[in-house]
């Protein structure tokens, strides 16, 4: 069984890959001017379904906690950030 810090990396890897595809579809937009729209819908769905709802929720559950624990002034200060800027979370945009 992976380790949960494990499990976060790879989901961040994938969360990169797909942002990755989403910046491929935004420059075929840019150059040819048409792509199917649902596919993109689909793809900034998956994404912010994905990192929003169920990453984010793992990170507050699982990383946060232990940084605070381990860093009560660093990492709890870290972890308040992460979980209250909307920026810093990524929360509703595609970075």
């Amino acid at each position: 069984m992976k380790e949960p810090n494990d499990v976060l990396k790879a989901e961040h890897e994938a969360i990169e890959l797909l942002l990755a595809a989403v910046d491929g579809m935004a420059g075929r937009l840019a150059t040819k001017g048409a792509y199917p729209q649902k596919d993109l819908e689909t793809a900034l769905t998956i994404v912010t379904e994905f990192a929003d709802k169920c990453h984010h929720a793992k990170e507050e559950r699982t990383l946060f906690p232990v940084l605070s624990k381990a860093s009560p002034k660093v990492g709890a200060e870290l972890a308040r950030r992460l979980t209250s800027d909307p920026e810093l979370r990524g929360v509703g945009t595609v970075v």
